[in-house]
């Protein structure tokens, strides 16, 4: 079981994940991808943190079955979200 802590508040990642999931910005850049002809090709950069890994994880526990292709810029980055996506 993987947690999260914040603000010393102890929580379970996929509920960390669920926050965001159903966060309005999420839920616009879901939309989004669901259109690809109107938006054939998705930035968002200039994240703080691990929020580049964050918001890519929660994008696919909206639709587990979409496929995504993701770059990041370092290999810290890419196993933050390969850490997120096992869980």
């Amino acid at each position: 079981m993987a947690i999260v802590v914040i603000e010393d508040k102890i929580m379970l990642v996929k509920d960390f994940l669920t926050l965001y999931r159903e966060d309005g910005f999420v839920q616009t850049i879901a939309e989004q991808i669901k259109a690809p002809k109107d938006f054939p090709h998705i930035q968002i950069k200039g994240f703080m943190g691990s929020l580049d890994a964050v918001i890519p994880s929660a994008l696919h526990l909206l639709d587990e079955k979409q496929s995504h292709l993701l770059s990041f810029p370092t290999v810290k980055k890419r196993l933050t979200l390969s850490t997120i996506c096992k869980i």
